[in-house]
């Protein structure tokens, strides 16, 4: 059978769980084998964000006639805050540290409701072992904060385990 059809109605396709699966694997091999770049990699990728959604907000306040000074003083805050980031990824990545341990204990809730939602289906535990990693990478987060390569190398472990996880859904969906 090519896709397995949940009792809920829902439909997983195999190839696109498998696939999107060998993708955060690969990045997640790579963020624990060079964790310094993996930091330094979402400092940047973030700040660049924050510029390009800084300059948006910029261009969307001069030209609009409503709100117009939410947006330009939205962009001045995010274009702001992306520069310091570019300029000072070292004291970023503390910020980050410790927002990305609220992430981690964020994203092993949703892999428990994940979990539930899929718990009629073969391999409806698989997102639980992925929660509970994800809880331990958010405490270990907040025990050691301070860490430049914590950053890179745990959002390496949360891709290597969310990619483990899709693939184990994406084979087991194909056996049903």
């Amino acid at each position: 059978m090519a896709n397995a059809y949940a009792e809920s109605g829902g439909v997983i396709s195999p190839k696109s769980y498998i696939n999107g699966g060998i993708v955060l694997l690969i990045l997640g091999i790579l963020g624990i084998i060079f964790p310094e770049i993996a930091s330094g990699v979402v400092v940047y990728l973030i700040a660049a964000l924050l510029v390009i959604g800084g300059i948006s907000f910029l261009i969307m306040g001069i030209k609009s006639t409503a709100g117009k000074w939410g947006g330009i003083a939205l962009g001045i805050v995010l274009l702001i805050i992306g520069v310091l980031m570019g300029i000072y990824p070292i004291h970023a990545l503390v910020g980050l540290t410790v927002m990305m341990g609220s992430f981690f204990i964020i994203a092993g809730v949703v892999s428990f409701l994940l979990a539930y939602s899929l718990r009629p289906t073969k391999g409806w535990w698989t997102p639980i072992i992925s929660g509970v990693l994800s809880l331990i990478l958010g405490v270990l987060v907040f025990l050691n904060w301070n860490s430049t390569v914590l950053v890179g190398l745990f959002v390496g472990i949360e891709l290597l385990f969310q990619g483990i996880t899709l693939i184990m859904i994406g084979k087991l969906a194909k056996i049903e």
